[in-house]
């Protein structure tokens, strides 16, 4: 199967009389050897808080790449095999917690045939769509351990920046990569290489989540004092709710709903869906939005879906009807109408869909 895990040939030592023994690594080169001239690299993690390259450095960057308009632009159906390579790279990563690696990506112009066509290059490669250009990638330094240390960094810096936990940093490089490497499609537009999953009619009923842990104290002077101490942290949780869905690494989240303790939701949730892992489930999260310094938002409750029982009957919905969120002090239940779209489904549609343009 296709992979952007750059490969390691070795790992070799140099001994010399009166030097020190030096160790080094040979890799296979994301690039094509014979189309150097021009080359333009870029180093993409997947965020933009510090990643813009300095001045003399000749290695693009997250932010030189959205600000230099950087968009590989292929077939639909081709931008969803590279999506999903990607996607099953990063996972495979997931696997050892490690993170902080890359995707490197060489931009070149073709100068052979004219007529080659869009999509996987023979001899390594995409080929765009609109021009003459050619970009390579890999996956690489993929052997960052996330230590002590750097969850420290992760705490003082924020999970915007570049060191964050590995489970999110696959999940934010993933969803970077189908915003910003690939042309980005319209929800309802983007489809795994199996399908995707439809998520509608969301409806939480009686959702309670954190209190103020003041209201239950007793009177007193230290009480008083506790709670104002306790007010003034807790000041911006809110009574908002919004809800994350989710299968593997992918995930998609509706608005926000303000002081509603029986929220409905008008959004649509499309996830992309490719090759599923054994006794995979599709996750249901029910957030509580807050907004004070220092405090993330809280987890309220969530629920758990076999995907394989969506698998087993494509198109046919799977409704959940005020089924209990499952959480330690989680109160509330909710109610969600699952349908999986396979691929089959997605190409009859896009077909439709562009016999009717041509009609019209």
């Amino acid at each position: 199967p296709r992979s952007f895990m750059c490969r390691y040939a070795g790992l070799f030592r140099i001994e010399a009389p009166g030097f020190q023994s030096r160790y080094f690594v040979v890799m296979r080169s994301v690039f094509d050897p014979r189309m150097k001239e021009g080359l333009e690299v870029f180093d993409l993690k997947g965020t933009l808080v510090n990643r813009k390259k300095s001045e003399g450095q000749s290695c693009g960057k997250d932010q030189d790449w959205v600000d230099q308009h950087c968009v590989i632009k292929v077939h639909t159906s081709v931008r969803s095999e590279v999506c999903a390579v990607h996607a099953r790279d990063v996972a495979f990563l997931l696997r050892f917690d490690v993170m902080d690696y890359s995707m490197l990506v060489g931009r070149t112009t073709y100068c052979g045939d004219a007529t080659c066509s869009s999509g996987w290059r023979q001899g390594g490669g995409l080929v765009n769509m609109e021009d003459k250009n050619i970009y390579f990638m890999g996956l690489i330094d993929h052997l960052v351990e996330y230590d002590m240390l750097r969850d420290l960094q992760n705490l003082l810096e924020g999970d915007e920046a570049e060191i964050v936990p590995p489970d999110r940093y696959a999940a934010r490089q993933i969803k970077w990569f189908r915003e910003y490497a690939v042309q980005k499609l319209d929800p309802e537009d983007d489809w795994g290489t199996f399908g995707r999953l439809r998520v509608q009619n969301i409806q939480g009923f009686n959702i309670k989540g954190y209190q103020d842990p003041s209201s239950n104290l007793p009177a007193g002077v230290a009480a008083k004092t506790t709670a104002k101490l306790s007010s003034l942290l807790h000041r911006g949780i809110t009574t908002d709710v919004y809800v994350i869905v989710t299968v593997g690494l992918r995930s998609a989240r509706t608005e926000v709903k303000v002081q509603d303790k029986n929220p409905v939701f008008p959004d649509t949730l499309y996830i992309p869906v490719d090759a599923t892992r054994e006794n995979e489930m599709v996750l249901v999260e029910v957030w509580q939005e807050v907004t004070a310094m220092l405090l993330g938002d809280r987890l309220v409750g969530k629920l758990l879906v076999p995907l394989q029982e969506l698998l087993d009957a494509p198109g046919e919905p799977n409704l959940v009807q005020k089924e209990r969120l499952r959480e330690t002090a989680a109160r509330g239940h909710i109610s969600l109408e699952l349908v999986f779209e396979s691929g089959e489904q997605g190409a009859a549609a896009a077909a439709a869909a562009a016999a009717a343009a041509a009609a019209a």
